[in-house]
């Protein structure tokens, strides 16, 4: 039975909108494409989704109307002919054919007429039909006289040209826009997307926050500015705020919400009871601290220090507790296991070290030598733990990422390099095992630890990935160009981008709604 022409045109579009879609996604997949790149293809697959949408509503017209042929708007046709791509592939897969006088056409000065006296369009497998006999057998390839397809035509048309032109003039439009690109890193190849609030928190980067794990609604904040502030969400008011002779590098809270720690670049921690604020300030390196974390059962407060130490307090009366004293360059990374029985530290000098907390004993080194090179040959950058099993994961500035077992000190795997170096770490809350690794260059790892193979690879931002986040069976992703990715690990492909006004320094995911600290001093509620 042939088949109705207009029925197998939109089957063939629809084919060629599923070759165009693969094309996107091994581009968005490999290194070094451009943006303009990946804009052509996402505008042509934009195109391609609203022409089906006009010949799907053509058929439904048609099938209203069963003196109606053949309604093909003459524009489209015109679009088809003049796209030597689309004539190419399409000849390739045996779908049309061309006249030798139409190979000697000059597309881009082609006419009405010439469309309608070479194209011939391949109906089934055996037998064409010659092009002049487009209006005898297949209806006119003209511009219909129904109003209704018409309207529909000119509204895709406007649909087209607007999104064309807010694309080619959002810089232009936006002059503090411009500004904000040079100063801080976010993509301008991405629209922005508009917050639900957003509060003018600091007058530089917001370099840390943390929220109050007991009365959520309070958040704390450090800046290069040299201030440290508690903010109040749902009055959007600085509730608390301090000014020191450095940047605020660090803040944490502790695990019941009475306490909150600053640690400023001159080496100095200060906690705060926040019933009263009164303040303490610790004792310690002196040099400028890189870890700062409470302990998640008791009122002790852990920091590590650019001199290779890490130090443990009371939070409560500010007494040391134990000095970490073996690494040999700076401490990277650190903080407790999940039950707090373990203290854990990553640095400079390429390993990764387990303590007692009470005695302050080294129990576990691991390191590139000591493990017969099945370790990191660079600094350990960042480390998570997983939640139900002894495993820790570790990522390093040699863009590789290594699994170890605390109990028994041993190193389950490694992966081969990456890209570039891996800065942040998550795995899923769940019993897959999955994990998600973000690097410098924003590029991000979906890779399985049992069977040590990446799963894939996302390339999606164009700067340091900063934070990644499980929460409500999804990852969330922030990065320094801006961008917010949120995705269900098992639908890759199906991810949401945000785009804020600043890069993204800190993010914080609860139910229904997404905080970030930026570059720009501002935080901003999704």
């Amino acid at each position: 039975m042939e088949q109705d022409p207009l029925t197998q045109l939109l089957h063939l579009l629809k084919q060629k909108l599923v070759i165009t879609e693969k094309q996107f996604w091994e581009l968005s997949n490999e290194e070094g494409h451009s943006a303009e790149q990946e804009i052509t293809i996402a505008k042509e697959l934009m195109i391609q989704e609203r022409h089906i949408k006009l010949i799907e509503q053509t058929i439904n017209l048609k099938n209203q109307d069963k003196t109606l042929q053949f309604a093909f708007p003459m524009k489209y046709a015109m679009n088809l002919i003049q796209n030597p791509n689309i004539i190419e592939e399409y000849k390739d897969f045996n779908i049309i054919d061309v006249s030798e006088e139409f190979e000697k056409i000059n597309v881009n000065t082609i006419t009405e007429e010439q469309v309608k006296g070479y194209l011939i369009m391949k109906f089934d497998d055996t037998a064409s039909q010659k092009s002049d006999a487009w209006e005898d057998d297949l209806g006119e390839v003209v511009e219909v006289d129904n109003q209704e397809l018409e309207a529909l035509e000119k509204e895709v048309d406007q649909q087209e040209e607007k999104i064309i032109e807010e694309e080619e003039q959002i810089i232009k439009q936006q002059p503090e826009l411009i500004e904000q690109i040079e100063e801080n890193h976010i993509d301008p190849t991405w629209k922005i997307d508009e917050p639900k609030a957003q509060l003018k928190i600091h007058n530089k980067v917001i370099c840390t926050f943390a929220q109050n794990p007991v009365s959520k609604d309070i958040i704390a904040t450090g800046s290069e500015d040299d201030q440290f502030k508690l903010i109040k969400l749902s009055t959007q008011k600085v509730i608390f705020e301090i000014k020191y002779d450095e940047t605020v590098g660090l803040v944490d809270f502790s695990y019941d919400g009475k306490y909150v720690a600053a640690g400023i670049l001159t080496g100095k921690i200060y906690v705060y009871l926040l019933s009263d604020m009164s303040q303490k300030v610790l004792d310690g390196s002196q040099t400028e601290p890189s870890v700062l974390k409470w302990h998640p059962k008791g009122n002790v407060l852990l920091a590590g220090f650019q001199d290779s130490t890490l130090w443990m307090w009371n939070g409560v009366n500010g007494e040391v507790m134990s000095v970490f004293a073996g690494h040999e360059a700076e401490i990277t990374c650190g903080g407790f296991t999940l039950d707090g029985k373990l203290v854990l530290s990553g640095s400079a000098d390429q390993s990764f070290r387990i303590w007692k907390p009470n005695t302050s004993e080294q129990i576990v080194k691991i390191s590139s030598i000591a493990h017969k090179h099945n370790y990191h040959k660079d600094d350990v950058v960042c480390f998570v733990q997983h939640h139900k099993q002894p495993i820790i994961s570790t990522g390093s500035s040699d863009s590789t990422i290594a699994f170890i077992n605390f109990e028994d000190g041993k190193v389950i795997g490694k992966t081969e390099p990456l890209g570039d170096s891996i800065v942040e770490l998550c795995f899923i809350g769940t019993n897959q095992p999955i994990i998600v690794a973000g690097d410098l260059s924003g590029q991000i790892y979906i890779y399985n630890w049992n069977s040590m193979k990446l799963i894939e690879k996302l390339c999606l931002c164009k700067n340091a990935i900063t934070k990644i986040l499980f929460y409500n069976q999804q990852f969330h992703i922030s990065s320094l160009d801006g961008k917010i990715v949120t995705f269900d690990v098992r639908q890759m492909h199906n991810y949401r981008v945000l785009q804020t006004k600043s890069g993204i320094y800190e993010m914080i995911v609860e139910e229904g709604w997404i905080l970030v600290g930026c570059e720009n001093g501002f935080v901003y509620v999704y």
